[in-house]
């Protein structure tokens, strides 16, 4: 409790006064724009795959650890290499990304290097490989999540934009759910098949099928800087 009180008073002391640009529309007007937009929303819901296989790190991951450590502990080395990392790499790396890449390579790289990271799994069967597969999945995930934010954030309408950044989450709405679902049924089917590569395929196909369709949305940045996220979006 001293903590969230010593951090609410330090944004009320460093934190710059916020005063809107414009004023804000009606809600009943603002609300539809976000439901009419349908490049948006199509971008929101392909996010789906992209969250069903990171909701995988709170799953399939901690229980892989657990077989093959036989420990219930060994999640807790699993969350200890993922705060690491957010703490050390976070930061440096979205500076370095921004600066050499465009938001929609950050994201398919990121993508990539996920879906990899996950194929890579049943390849070794110690725990030392899976936390390097997991630190692979981390560094995907750490070049992802602040391009995907901006980019949801540059694509929304200033008179709706609390409203578009509701709408963002739809994906990670649909995608966690099913997530946890999928890998909990993946996980089951693989132990009454005794075939344990196959959440990892099942997942890696999933990867691959979102990288493919953002790869689509994302073309025209992907080949060149010179058209906006917006235009592109407009031709899905």
């Amino acid at each position: 409790m001293l903590a969230f009180m010593l951090a609410c008073a330090a944004n009320a002391a460093l934190l710059p006064a916020y005063r809107a640009t414009r004023p804000a529309r009606q809600s009943a007007a603002a609300g539809p724009s976000v439901w009419r937009d349908r490049a948006f929303l199509a971008l929101v819901l392909s996010y789906s795959g992209y969250y069903i296989l990171m909701v995988q790190m709170l799953m399939l991951l901690p229980l892989s650890l657990q077989q093959q450590t036989g420990s219930a502990s060994a999640a807790g080395w699993l969350y200890a290499e993922q705060t690491a990392m957010m703490l050390l790499l976070a930061y440096p790396l979205t500076r370095y990304l921004e600066r050499r890449w465009s938001r929609e390579r950050c994201i398919c790289g990121g993508l990539a290097l996920i879906t990899l990271s996950l194929l890579l799994i049943p390849l070794w069967h110690s725990a030392i490989a899976t936390l390097s597969c997991a630190a692979l999945f981390m560094l995907g995930a750490l070049a992802v999540e602040p391009a995907r934010e901006g980019q949801l954030m540059s694509l929304a309408k200033p008179h709706a934009r609390a409203r578009y950044i509701g709408a963002g989450r739809l994906g990670q709405a649909i995608g966690g759910a099913s997530g946890y679902l999928i890998g909990g049924a993946l996980a089951d089917l693989a132990h009454t098949l005794s075939a344990p590569s196959l959440p990892w395929l099942a997942l890696g196909a999933i990867g691959a099928l979102t990288l493919l369709r953002l790869r689509t949305v994302f073309k025209p940045q992907l080949l060149g800087p010179s058209e906006s996220s917006a235009t592109a979006l407009s031709r899905i």
